[in-house]
């Protein structure tokens, strides 16, 4: 259909038929670099990995809270939420909390769908004012996934993540509504590749991120 329509257009195309092609040598040769597997590692210790998922969170209007309050979020409303992460400890690669932010590193998309759906869950069905809080507190969370690089904190002591998607995954986070939770089409491929049953991603369409950190096509997790 595609063909069909660029027939239309009065512009000159050319048409690559790959069945033409496999007992013939091409007529243009493409060469790829492959990785250098002697190269050395950027830093002692730092390993890279090709395609881990990722998933921020945080409250809206968590600065809102008092000062009391925000002890009962540390301790009731990250107690509870801490109590479902820990289900799932045996696929988790990192964990990280700031406040009312959480970072997770996972094995697969499907940990991380479900620790999603799970936490989200608990957030939006709970009412917070028996701990002294706004009734709604609600997540907003947002599903990445992509290479990015492991590394000894030479601070705190422990492994942790960086890279460039990383960063991304962090942006989509407040571009998400409250109480939904936000995918990258990165994420949403490799949940598809690997055959995740049970959820739908509907295309939200080309969101820009915070902090001038481009335009990315997003999908919202149901």
């Amino acid at each position: 259909s595609a063909v069909y329509n660029w027939q239309k257009v009065p512009n000159n195309f050319d048409s690559i038929n790959p069945l033409e092609l496999i007992n013939k040598p091409p007529s243009v040769q493409v060469f790829m670099k492959r990785p250098d597997k002697t190269k050395k590692p950027i830093n002692k210790g730092v390993q890279h990995h090709a395609h881990l998922p990722m998933l921020f969170a945080d409250v809206k209007d968590y600065s809102k809270l008092s000062e009391t309050q925000k002890v009962d979020f540390s301790v009731n409303f990250l107690g509870r939420i801490g109590a479902i992460i820990k289900q799932f400890e045996p696929r988790i690669l990192s964990k990280h909390t700031h406040g009312d932010s959480i970072f997770l590193v996972f094995e697969d998309v499907g940990t991380a769908v479900q620790l999603a759906k799970a936490i989200n869950k608990t957030s939006s069905e709970t009412d917070w004012s028996h701990y002294h809080l706004p009734e709604n507190l609600l997540f907003r969370i947002s599903l990445d996934a992509g290479p990015c690089y492991s590394y000894l904190d030479p601070i705190v002591g422990k492994r942790e993540f960086c890279g460039a998607y990383v960063v991304r995954a962090a942006r989509i986070e407040p571009i998400t509504p409250p109480g939904e939770i936000y995918a990258s089409e990165t994420f949403v491929a490799m949940a598809y590749a690997t055959g995740l049953s049970g959820v739908r991603f509907d295309y939200v369409g080309q969101v820009e991120l915070p902090k001038q950190y481009g335009v990315v096509p997003t999908f919202h997790l149901r």
